[in-house]
C-alpha cells in the first residue's frame, strides 16, 4: 500500500509576502499535524485488505464435494438402521491446513441412542 502526501503551497505577491509568512507557516504546520494521525490507520487498512482478499479467495474456491449434486446412490429409508461408526477420523479446514481440528476421532452410535 502506498501513500502520497502533498502540502499546498500558496504563492503571494511581494507586498503580501511579509504579512502572510506567519500564516503560511501556521497553515503548513497545522496541516501536517492533522495529516499525521491518518497514518495510525495504516495497519488496520492493511489487515482489512488482507481479510477482504481471503474472503474473495474463499468465495471463489470450488469444493471437492458438491453438496447439491443429485448423482450417486440414494439409500432406501426402510433399510437404514441408524448405526454410525467413526474410526480414525482426521479433519482440517481448508482455510487453515496446518491446524488439525479432529485427530484420530473414533466413536460408535447404536440405533435409538443420542448424544449431546
Amino acid at each position: 500500500m502506498q501513500f502520497f502526501v502533498g502540502l499546498m503551497v500558496c504563492i503571494y505577491s511581494s507586498h503580501q509576502l511579509l504579512r502572510s509568512n506567519v500564516a503560511n507557516l501556521q497553515s503548513t504546520t497545522f496541516g501536517a499535524m492533522q495529516a499525521g494521525p491518518i497514518f495510525s490507520f495504516v495497519p488496520d487498512i492493511s489487515s482489512a485488505k488482507g481479510a477482504g482478499s481471503d474472503i474473495i479467495k474463499l468465495l471463489d474456491s470450488t469444493p471437492e464435494i458438491d453438496a447439491e449434486s443429485t448423482e450417486g446412490k440414494i439409500p432406501d429409508e426402510k433399510t437404514i438402521q441408524g448405526h454410525i461408526r467413526f474410526e480414525g477420523v482426521h479433519f482440517r479446514y481448508l482455510t487453515r491446513p496446518g491446524v488439525r481440528v479432529l485427530l484420530d476421532l473414533s466413536f460408535e452410535m447404536e440405533p435409538g441412542t443420542c448424544t449431546t
